[in-house]
């Protein structure tokens, strides 16, 4: 069995981020971002930009694990989060398109460069860079066309009528390359987590379980270090799972409980309903029915809260099981 794959090239995975305006396609989470299958690799074997989708971890996990199959992430391909919510600004607080010349020495703009911008004008404008959209750089000339909230529009028209000293500054300073990127999710640290990430779960997809694993928990090693309790919830998980597929139920017990506690601190209900699921499963396999019991009531009554009916009616079947013996 084939364990390993090739990696997703630069430029597929710079178009797959860019289609979904940077954030997870299903629901807007910016960090850490993932290119996950619509057709599984070890079904289609391609890294085609048609048959990938940007998600977060969470959002992925949940795709595996409720099995949404083709036709639902084809859904959130075709209309990205992004794109639902422009969609909806149209009630929201208005915004106006800004277009101006940016005095610069080079004739194209990079992804970083792009990046150093967006939040240089934030900062000038006193507003976060998730309020600004940067919608069209045009080569050769430099021309950049932003969207904005109408406030932060104003100003900006105000800036560049006036030629406002500070706005002036801040670009000369942007065009001789003294101005950084605060760290972010493409810091090398978080650009290694995902690509983990993306091996481990292709590796778990492919039913390679020991490589899946090692690969996880070096993943783990990372979120901790960057102190993503979701991500490090999520990777419990998996790694759980990977231990019961291998057989060391007891392993699996203790990562599915380290997930439920990581959870419960950021009060994540789906994914505490799931760990509830998850121990349940495992104390019922290792002959602990009472406590399987109440694990499994936990999860049913979280899923029912989340209004997700075929979840509960799927732990109300096992709870009728264990009762059975």
């Amino acid at each position: 069995m084939t364990t390993s794959r090739p990696r997703i090239p630069a430029e597929i995975e710079r178009e797959v981020l860019a289609h979904s305006g940077h954030r997870c396609a299903v629901c807007g989470d910016p960090c850490p971002l993932e290119r996950a299958h619509i057709i599984p690799w070890c079904k289609s074997k391609s890294h085609d930009s048609e048959n990938l989708i940007c998600l977060c971890a969470n959002c992925h996990q949940r795709a595996d694990n409720e099995k949404w199959g083709e036709k639902t992430l084809r859904l959130y391909k075709e209309r990205p989060w992004i794109e639902r919510k422009q969609a909806a600004d149209h009630c929201g607080p208005k915004r106006q398109i800004v277009t101006f010349r940016a005095e610069l020495d080079f004739s194209a703009m990079t992804e970083k460069e792009r990046r150093i911008l967006l939040y240089a004008l934030a900062g000038f404008l006193e507003i976060s860079p998730e309020d600004i959209e940067i919608t069209e750089i045009e080569p050769g000339s430099i021309i950049v066309t932003v969207d904005l909230p109408d406030t932060a529009a104003e100003r900006l028209h105000r800036a560049i009528s006036s030629q406002d000293p500070k706005f002036v500054r801040l670009m000369a300073d942007f065009a001789s390359g003294q101005l950084t990127v605060p760290k972010s999710d493409d810091d090398e640290l978080h650009v290694e987590l995902r690509h983990l990430l993306e091996e481990g779960r292709g590796l778990l997809q492919d039913g390679a379980y020991s490589n899946a694993e090692v690969i996880l928990r070096k993943a783990y090693g990372i979120a901790e270090t960057l102190k993503d309790i979701q991500t490090q919830a999520n990777l419990c998980c998996n790694i759980g799972i990977i231990r019961e597929k291998l057989g060391d139920l007891n392993g699996a017990l203790s990562l599915h409980s380290d997930a439920l506690i990581l959870d419960q601190q950021t009060g994540y209900e789906h994914g505490i309903a799931n760990h509830y699921l998850n121990l349940g499963r495992v104390r019922y396999e290792l002959g602990d029915v009472p406590i399987a019991l109440e694990m499994l009531r936990q999860a049913k009554s979280r899923f029912e809260k989340l209004n997700m009916k075929d979840k509960a009616k799927r732990v109300e079947r096992l709870i009728a099981k264990c009762k059975l013996g």
